[in-house]
């Protein structure tokens, strides 16, 4: 349904900043549920989530709401190791740099680090 066009959409419209903004956001507000989480990483939304999160460095929006999405996945383990397989630690590190003075990127991104620690 609408989750996989969401995905979908920022596959095809990778570049457009504005098209993977609107989808993290989606993303991170419908990864609140299990049956969303499942549905998010089995169509490849972290893979598609980091990758707008790599492409957009200077979006602010992308990372906060590319965070959020990661930060809700992150409730599960095995998900949490797909991250880390898919190099996040590098693009949420990048971001933590790139936004010092943002304390919800601080926060998120810092706890997502420490975690991902734990398990490389």
């Amino acid at each position: 349904g609408g989750l996989q066009q969401i995905i979908e959409a920022m596959q095809f419209h990778d570049s457009d900043d504005r098209v993977q903004s609107c989808g993290c956001g989606a993303l991170a507000n419908l990864a609140v549920s299990d049956f969303n989480k499942q549905l998010i990483s089995g169509s490849g939304g972290i893979r598609v989530v980091l990758e707008a999160m790599h492409r957009h460095p200077r979006n602010i929006c992308v990372q906060i709401d590319g965070l959020g999405t990661l930060w809700n996945l992150s409730k599960i383990e095995s998900y949490l190791y797909a991250m880390v397989d898919l190099g996040a630690s590098k693009i949420i590190e990048r971001t933590v740099w790139l936004y010092l003075e943002d304390e919800a990127i601080q926060s998120l991104g810092r706890k997502l680090l420490a975690m991902m620690t734990r398990i490389e």
